[in-house]
């Protein structure tokens, strides 16, 4: 017998409209994950939404704009859980089509650099 799956819940407005904004620049999903949704561009996962706040990825470079902007940086469970490299997006910027699409675009650019890889940690003989 199988188990029956819960009917999907819609995406909050400010997914919706963000997607609205975003069809210009590729294929934008949003998937539901951990009670929020994860925006993915061309497959590429760019962006978080908790409730109605929008969070993008950011680098070094990036970061100081979401800053300025009184902006504070993802905390997806309490205040001791951060996620350092997505910032909420100012609602002026997710208010403006044109604005929104230049931040997720550099977003989504960010998301597609390669990751910098860690030194791995050799393991002495006989440790696992």
């Amino acid at each position: 017998m199988s188990a029956k799956r819960a009917p999907r819940r819609p995406p909050p407005a400010a997914v919706t409209r963000l997607i609205e904004y975003l069809v210009p620049l590729g294929a934008v999903t949003a998937r539901a994950m951990f009670g929020g949704y994860g925006i993915y561009l061309d497959g590429t996962i760019f962006a978080i939404a908790a409730g109605e706040q929008i969070f993008f990825k950011i680098d070094d470079t990036s970061r100081a704009r979401y800053e300025a902007a009184g902006m504070s940086v993802f905390r997806p469970f309490d205040d001791h859980t951060v996620l350092r490299s997505y910032y909420e997006v100012p609602p002026t910027i997710l208010g403006d089509g044109g604005s929104v699409r230049e931040w997720a675009a550099e977003a989504h650019r960010i998301a597609r650099q390669p990751r910098a890889t860690k030194a791995r940690r050799r393991l002495r003989p006989g440790r696992h």
